[in-house]
């Protein structure tokens, strides 16, 4: 028996519930009536497509799920490619993440894509020639006007171009080592193009080829930065016959009175970034081999970089042999007045020959004066003169503008004994040193200089560490705690020479 108000109603397309989900009425033939009526197989709401559709349509109403989803699938496909080509996929950072504006690299434009990129070797603008020999010329260039015009800040670089017999293959070997050694030195102007051209027929005649790089702009050398601190040498066609001979006579440039070198302060704070560089060049077993004023290079914020490394050469020692003093070469290559004897004598060397050079450059910043060691013998030939090295370390003694500090370490590094030389370690904890890398007792012009310099280099390595997170690194980076240790001793070294110098312009006030 029915009862009343449960009546199933007699229409079969009409269900009990109809009430409360109300169901269109059926129009005529459905799309998946059409297919079957055709035979095409239909998508139903089971299956892998079924279920696409489903998790689109439940992502389409929500754009923020969507996104995170997109993020998410991205990175799982990264993450395969990078599995996929051998690399190490970075694990999840557990340092704690500073946004860009927070970090060092937010501050300075060149991490904000608001530097244009380098020149090329086809499209750039030369400027001034900063230098030129019988076998090269290196000059500033800069971008062609119009490159990148979102990008409102330019840099200036170095256009370096060497000149060599065609088909020389020891001289391309040079070039080769030079470029290597240069990529792998942090100390040394980042190259950014490099390319020996095919061989080409010369005025005289011959067949000739030319390798020119591009590459950062190091700054000026301390040649150049002494040049315009000391005064100008006298005008030899006004002196008397009597000052004519006594400047002929001189050892000197000029008399001690009127030779002055660099401030303490400027010269400790320059050997202080070369004998740092130097640490890491032998540490892997490397010798610059033609250190010298022309060959350091310093910019506008004081940072110090090495340049010319066509001398440079690398040897690893023999297992059980002492790195510091093995040998690495007996070639004399070098530049005169900075050689060590070792090298004159054409006798094994090792690293201890930078010291020697590092010193002789020490000792030129302090005074002014270059010291000539060495005589020529029989056909010309430089030897080595022993007496000329104790008058150099009587100069040493003697010289009232040095500091005993100055005095001691100019002597250890011009021993004769390269074995008792100090190694670029040891030097850096010499005495003369320390006040400057001891924040309480350094300079404000010794902390302000660390500062800039720490500051740099922290940026650097934030974007190095963003690249490797976000694995964009180039395969020669180095690991991701590596990067990240780096990082924090670098922030926490900004830190304390940042508070320091504040403590300084308190007390100063």
């Amino acid at each position: 028996m029915d009862m009343p108000g449960n009546k199933i109603p007699s229409n079969p397309s009409v269900t009990p519930n109809a009430g409360l989900n109300p169901q269109p009425p059926a129009t005529g033939n459905t799309s998946s009536e059409s297919a079957q009526a055709f035979g095409r197989k239909t998508s139903t709401s089971t299956g892998v497509r079924g279920f696409l559709k489903k998790t689109w349509q439940k992502l389409s109403l929500n754009k923020t799920n969507r996104s995170l989803i997109g993020r998410r699938i991205k990175s799982m496909f990264s993450a395969l490619w990078r599995l996929f080509r051998g690399r190490k996929v970075a694990p999840e950072s557990k340092m704690p993440s500073l946004r860009k504006e927070e970090q060092a690299r937010g501050v300075l434009p060149e991490y904000q894509g608001l530097v244009k990129s380098p020149p090329t070797l086809k499209k750039h603008r030369k400027g001034e020639m900063l230098g030129k020999g019988s076998f090269g010329s290196v000059s500033l260039v800069t971008n062609k006007r119009g490159k990148e015009p979102e990008k409102p800040l330019d840099k200036v670089y170095v256009e370096k171009t060497q000149k060599i017999p065609a088909n020389n293959a020891h001289r391309t070997r040079e070039i080769n080592s030079e470029v290597r050694l240069q990529r792998e030195s942090p100390s040394a102007p980042e190259i950014y193009e490099e390319k020996m051209s095919k061989p080409k027929t010369g005025d005289d005649g011959k067949q000739y080829q030319e390798h020119r790089m591009i590459m950062e702009y190091g700054g000026a050398s301390l040649s150049k930065l002494m040049q315009s601190w000391m005064p100008a040498k006298p005008d030899m066609f006004n002196m008397t016959t009597a000052e004519r001979k006594y400047w002929k006579r001189s050892k000197f440039s000029a008399s001690r009175e009127e030779n002055i070198g660099l401030p303490l302060n400027l010269t400790r704070n320059v050997v202080l970034q070369l004998m740092s560089h130097l640490v890491d060049l032998h540490a892997e077993h490397k010798i610059h081999r033609d250190l010298k004023p022309d060959n350091i290079l310093i910019n506008h914020k004081g940072k110090v970089s090495l340049a010319d490394f066509g001398l440079a050469t690398q040897n690893r020692p023999q297992p059980g042999e002492d790195p510091d003093n093995a040998a690495i070469s007996s070639d004399r290559a070098g530049s005169r007045l900075w050689m060590a004897p070792e090298v004159m004598a054409k006798q094994p060397y090792g690293t201890k020959v930078d010291i020697w050079s590092a010193g002789m450059v020490l000792l030129e910043l302090l005074t002014g004066e270059r010291i000539d060691h060495y005589l020529r013998g029989q056909k010309h030939e430089i030897v080595y003169n022993p007496s000329a090295h104790v008058q150099l370390l009587q100069f040493i003694q003697d010289d009232p503008r040095l500091n005993p500090e100055a005095k001691s370490l100019i002597r250890q590094m011009v021993d004769e004994d390269p074995m008792k030389r100090p190694t670029a370690i040891e030097v850096l904890n010499h005495p003369f040193f320390q006040q400057a890398q001891n924040i309480q007792s350094a300079s404000y012009a010794d902390l302000q200089s660390q500062h800039l310099q720490a500051f740099s280099q922290l940026a650097a390595q934030e974007q190095l560490l963003a690249d490797i997170e976000a694995g964009k690194a180039p395969e020669d980076a180095p690991n991701l705690d590596t990067v990240r240790n780096t990082v924090s001793q670098l922030g926490e070294t900004v830190r304390q020479l940042k508070q320091r110098m504040n403590e300084l312009d308190h007390i100063n006030r």
